[in-house]
């Protein structure tokens, strides 16, 4: 625990790796802006708090993955839009059930039979968020091993690069 707090501190969340991704914040305001300007241009109306949550979550799935997981409205792009939709329904999903009254909140002996399926429920949208982002490591390993994959400098790459580092000490460890 104490080695992978300090991996964490010193490699992957550090100032430095941080500051490294800027570009891809202050972009992803650029993106807002100009979509709200588009939107001005064209006359037509914005959900404001939908294109703001879109814009936080994209900076920072851009700074841990490297790629956009909302995308702002725009049904014509139905291939680009699916993985975000299904993201975006996943977290709508953990959204509401931790903001439904719970009646286990207040009567802590029903948490055994969780009578309003919230447990469940929310377990379900957690395997499906673990799910969706195991699928993004692996795509980002096999790019790695393959030799396709550039260099995204995010926080998922730090966290790569430290279980390489961490594997290849062990097997050092093992041979001596």
């Amino acid at each position: 625990w104490r080695s992978l707090r300090r991996a964490c501190a010193t490699k992957i969340f550090s100032p430095q790796q941080l500051d490294s991704t800027q570009f891809h914040r202050k972009r992803k305001v650029q993106d807002l802006l100009n979509y709200v300007q588009k939107c001005c241009e064209k006359g037509e109306a914005l959900d404001f708090g939908e294109v703001v949550l879109a814009t936080v979550m994209n900076s920072i799935s851009e700074t841990f993955i490297s790629m956009d997981l909302f995308h702002y409205c725009d049904p014509s792009n139905d291939d680009d839009n699916k993985k975000s939709r299904e993201f975006k329904e996943m977290v709508f999903g953990i959204m509401e059930e931790v903001g439904r009254p719970n009646v286990v909140d207040f009567f802590p002996f029903l948490k055994l039979f969780d009578p309003q399926g919230v447990r469940t429920r929310m377990r379900n949208h957690f395997e499906k968020l673990l799910a969706f982002f195991y699928e993004v490591m692996k795509e980002r390993m096999r790019l790695r091993a393959s030799g396709e994959s550039k260099e995204y400098k995010d926080v998922l790459d730090s966290f790569l690069d430290l279980l390489n580092e961490e594997n290849s000490q062990l097997c050092r460890h093992d041979v001596l």
